[in-house]
């Protein structure tokens, strides 16, 4: 989260700038949540009888990290709270046989309630953007699934765009506005995309073209994200008629007299008439 910090990486500027940009892009909640989560998961995984099962539920819940975040800090609950006490005070407001009855009887529920609202209000003030929730650390599953019905509801609101047209565009805008490298941008806006069955099929020109692709892992997730089909997958296919063209080498050959007459006959056929006429032979 510390700017300053990128300089004690050993990596590439480009993988440093991707690193600034995903810890600027992360909330600090989230970062403590997923902590908490791979801390509990690294703690239990000696006691864990299925190891494999215990990894996989550590990580779908580093899935839905952020959503249940999100769904933690929203503010529902509070209207549940207040709209409890209200069945309270109508029941003793039921029985108004005596007046000094009900009279003692309102005061003390009144005063029972003023506690839990005092308690509410300070449990709202650490809902702030860069100060996370003690709750919000320790999410229970309820709130993980809560997250993944929300995911799977919005998936399935959403209507995948599986056509060429928006194919195309997303591979040129990609290539045009994602890429940096001059060479990486020629090789993509060489290749040709189609769409066949939720699949991606691009044509290139060989290897080198194919492992550049293969390199540009964002690519994949722009075009899911633009097509809005989560399990789009590549596959490759090579082309000869996009290889370049390489100047074909003319490979020299000694000529023998009859080849020689037999081009010059073909470029021009009087050669014949100039030979009888002057009584010329060819020599073997």
């Amino acid at each position: 989260k510390n700017p300053q910090t990128v300089g004690l990486l050993n990596v590439g500027d480009t993988l440093a700038k991707r690193y600034l940009a995903q810890a600027e892009s992360s909330p600090l909640s989230f970062v403590l949540t997923a902590l908490n989560i791979i801390n509990v998961a690294d703690t239990n995984y000696k006691m864990a009888r299925n190891k494999r099962l215990h990894v996989e539920l550590a990580l779908i819940k580093l899935t839905y990290t952020q959503q249940a975040v999100k769904l933690a800090q929203m503010p529902p609950t509070e209207k549940k709270k207040s709209n409890t006490p209200s069945p309270k005070q109508v029941k003793p407001a039921a029985p108004p046989s005596d007046s000094p009855e009900p009279s003692v009887v309102v005061e003390p529920t009144v005063s029972y309630q003023k506690p839990p609202t005092e308690v509410s209000k300070p449990a709202a003030a650490p809902n702030e953007p860069n100060v996370p929730n003690a709750a919000v650390a320790g999410l229970s599953l309820s709130a993980f699934e809560a997250a993944a019905e929300q995911d799977i509801a919005q998936s399935q609101a959403k209507k995948p765009l599986l056509n060429n047209e928006v194919l195309l565009d997303s591979w040129k805008q990609y290539a045009e506005h994602k890429v940096s490298s001059v060479s990486v941008k020629q090789v993509l806006l060489r290749a040709i995309p189609r769409l066949e069955h939720k699949t991606v099929i691009v044509r290139h020109s060989g290897d080198y073209a194919e492992q550049t692709i293969k390199q540009e892992r964002d690519l994949m997730d722009f075009l899911r994200k633009q097509m809005q089909y989560d399990r789009l997958r590549l596959q490759f296919e090579f082309d000869e008629t996009l290889a370049p063209k390489k100047d074909a080498q003319i490979k020299k050959k000694i000529l023998t007299r009859k080849e020689k007459y037999d081009i010059l006959f073909s470029e021009n056929p009087h050669i014949e008439t100039f030979i009888k006429k002057f009584s010329l032979h060819l020599e073997d």
